[in-house]
């Protein structure tokens, strides 16, 4: 996604390779255009806001209309130039909140972590003062995996506003956010006593076809337990494959899984972070012949 000539310069270029003349946008149109409602397409709302630029003295203002330069240039999939929009936006006024969420988004899909949190820290930094800040301060948390702090910060915004359309959104967070509370809940890790015992378990059921004793592609088998080690459903083969090596290797690790229950040396406390469990069967690995 290399340009040259500057972005700015990239931009003016795009507004002016379109006949909008023939359109007769009015200054209305341009503020619902850049806005992305009744745009016809990126490019459009690229050029609405473009114009608008030119116009718009304004801080407060240009930062919106940069935010939605970045919107535009989000739909045409040009990360770079649009994070410099959001970036822009910042720059016209550092606290538009939705700009740092924007970017930071970016700069994750980027795999730039350390700005990304820069960005979501940036966010926190601030004291809310209205419900649409908390709201932000409640996807900032999240992203950060502060489940809870998220939670409390999303229930905030719902207190402050009395926006039926602002509320349903911020009930659709709130129930994306348990789920994610659950999840997290399940990523704790088990003991190295569980984890060891789990191994020498099934390592002790699975009867290595000796066909496939020097095999190094693996097998997951995805196994659901109660929380009393049994299954709570049959067993899911996650790898596909095909041939008389593969299906004598994914049998004899599904025997493995079954005859290896009851798993009741995993601890009850832990069972969110094992009612679930991907299990990868590699001979080579387990054989030690290479």
């Amino acid at each position: 996604m290399q340009y040259k000539g500057g972005l700015l310069g990239t931009v003016l270029l795009a507004a002016t390779a379109f006949p909008l003349a023939s359109l007769k946008a009015t200054p209305s149109q341009d503020n619902l255009w850049c806005a992305g409602r009744d745009s016809p397409d990126a490019d459009l709302r690229i050029a609405a806001c473009m114009r608008l630029i030119q116009k718009t003295k304004l801080s407060t203002n240009r930062s919106i209309v940069y935010f939605n330069l970045g919107r535009g240039w989000l739909l045409k999939a040009n990360l770079e130039q649009a994070a410099e929009f959001f970036s822009k936006s910042i720059s016209e006024n550092p606290r538009n909140t939705s700009s740092y969420l924007e970017r930071a988004e970016i700069y994750e899909r980027l795999k730039e972590s350390e700005k990304a949190n820069n960005d979501l820290y940036s966010i926190l930094g601030g004291n809310p003062e209205t419900a649409a800040i908390y709201y932000h301060h409640c996807s900032a948390y999240e992203a950060l995996g502060e489940i809870e702090k998220a939670t409390m910060a999303c229930g905030k915004a719902r207190e402050m506003s009395s926006d039926s359309n602002f509320t349903f959104m911020v009930d659709q967070r709130l129930g994306v956010i348990r789920e994610g509370l659950k999840n997290s809940i399940a990523k704790q890790k088990l003991s190295r006593e569980e984890v060891m015992g789990l191994w020498r378990r099934v390592r002790a059921a699975w009867k290595i076809p000796e066909e496939s004793e020097r095999e190094t592609t693996g097998i997951v088998i995805r196994i659901r337990l109660s929380a009393d080690g049994r299954f709570s459903a049959l067993p899911q083969v996650l790898t596909v494959g095909s041939g008389s090596k593969f299906e004598a290797m994914r049998d004899s690790a599904i025997r493995a899984v079954v005859q290896a229950q009851p798993y009741d040396m995993l601890r009850e406390e832990h069972y969110q972070a094992w009612k679930e469990i991907d299990l990868t069967f590699k001979p080579a690995d387990w054989t030690g012949k290479k």
